[in-house]
């Protein structure tokens, strides 16, 4: 009996010790300041809201003003290769090049207006219902670039308006081969494949433009980059503020 009360005695004191350590932890819970810790602090952002967008504008407003420079600058020369062929198109290299077209824009008319007949043989609609529009359109391109091609054969050789003339048959001739090809094939593709053919042209012709605006870019984000502090350093610097 007595071992009995001695060893439940013990059991008692323990428990007591135990509970009393457990107070003794909790009341000391309440002194420390777990933000200077770092576990009741939220985690600092790596870089500051503000100076994100504010960076992402000036992004923006630089990729828009080398982007409206570049296009400035298509236009310009878009406007010297029209002059170009125009002066090019009154010298005498563009008569035989000019009779080429003739001969081609006639083959490729009677060619689609055969490939027309064929495809809507079968069907009972005429083109001349289901595309009307294209066909009066089609009448004009047609009626402009007869009037031209006349008032061509008209001019003397050493006229002013002859490269003038010359461009304006080039240009309906082109819409007068167009708008067939409408009937045959849907406007978007068609729409597609005169969109690519501008853009290669664009290209071929702005590539230093092009390749200028890519270093542009380049150069600017690496500055970016460079002049913005790393996180550790951002760290050091608020750790000395702090101390001062």
């Amino acid at each position: 009996m007595g071992m009995a009360s001695a060893s439940v005695g013990g059991g008692q004191k323990r428990c007591e010790l135990q509970s009393k350590f457990v107070i003794a932890g909790l009341g000391l819970l309440r002194y420390v300041d777990f933000t200077e810790v770092g576990l009741g602090s939220k985690p600092k952002p790596l870089v500051n809201s503000n100076e994100a967008g504010s960076s992402t504008n000036r992004l923006k407003a630089f990729i828009f003003y080398v982007l409206l420079k570049s296009l400035k600058t298509a236009a310009t020369k878009v406007v010297e290769q029209i002059s170009k062929a125009l002066v090019y198109l009154t010298s005498e290299e563009a008569l035989g090049f000019f009779e080429s077209f003739q001969k081609l824009l006639f083959f490729l008319i009677a060619l689609l207006f055969a490939i027309i007949g064929v495809h809507f043989r079968s069907s009972d609609n005429s083109p001349l219902e289901t595309h009307c529009a294209i066909f009066l359109l089609f009448l004009v391109a047609i009626f402009v670039y007869s009037l031209a091609y006349v008032l061509i054969a008209v001019q003397p050789r050493d006229s002013e308006y002859l490269s003038k003339l010359r461009f304006i048959c080039l240009v309906f001739g082109i819409i007068a081969i167009e708008l067939p090809a409408l009937i045959i094939i849907s406007p978007f593709p068609m729409f597609m494949v005169n969109l690519c053919s501008i853009l290669i042209i664009w290209v071929l012709c702005s590539y230093k433009q092009i390749s200028q605006f890519v270093c542009q870019i380049y150069g600017w984000l690496v500055q970016r980059f460079q002049s913005a502090p790393f996180p550790g350093e951002r760290g050091d610097n608020n750790n000395q503020d702090g101390e001062v």
